[in-house]
């Protein structure tokens, strides 16, 4: 949280009463099998969660994300 000069995340562990809620709302697993970002495209698990946090992190990680969602299938990211 240090390096989110923006203050845009906000951090939870999966086992707070406000990550299970989420975790229900968007039908997310409640383990700790994955990362789950929710943001204003809605909910995202595995390698689409990572990638689309790069795109608030600045030119290049920006850049970086959105080649690897765009172009690499997400069966190859996950795998």
């Amino acid at each position: 949280m240090e390096r989110d000069a923006t203050d845009h995340f906000r951090f939870a562990p999966i086992q707070t009463n406000l990550a299970q809620e989420l975790c229900a709302e968007y039908n997310m697993p409640v383990d700790i099998s994955t990362a789950i970002l929710v943001d204003e495209q809605g909910a995202h698990t595995h390698s689409t969660s990572v990638l689309r946090l790069f795109l608030y992190m600045g030119f290049a990680y920006e850049w970086m994300g959105l080649l690897a969602l765009r172009v690499v299938p997400r069966f190859v990211r996950d795998a």
